[in-house]
């Protein structure tokens, strides 16, 4: 993130960090107010907190959270991606997460050799 942050103009633009303090412990009512936010999901991150912050202060978020939920999940990915008409390496999955997706019903029975 480092990386993308330095291609700004630093006179056009004010760079705030909320920093882990500001993220973990605060409320979002009490976050900075910004026009834009980037945010990117890491181990530990509350994206849950930045989906409500967008929902209350409503800046331009240059990623789009809900997605980034999404991406979590490989089912999901190679959902997207197939409705979009690109290909994927033939794969398989194992849901034990009862998940919904578009994938046909299959049965797997184990048995002694």
């Amino acid at each position: 993130m480092s990386s993308i942050l330095t291609r700004f103009d630093h006179k056009r633009f004010e760079i705030v960090f909320f920093g882990d303090n500001c993220i973990l412990n605060e409320h979002v009512e009490n976050w900075p107010i910004c026009d834009v936010l980037i945010a990117f999901y890491s181990i530990g991150f509350p994206l849950e907190k930045a989906e409500e912050y967008v929902l209350l202060r409503k800046p331009y978020s240059v990623n789009n959270l809900k997605m980034q939920r999404d991406i979590q999940d490989r089912r999901k990915i190679y959902s997207i991606l197939k409705a979009n008409k690109i290909s994927v390496p033939k794969h398989i999955f194992v849901s034990r997460d009862s998940y919904n997706g578009n994938f046909p019903e299959s049965e797997i029975i184990e048995a002694d050799d």
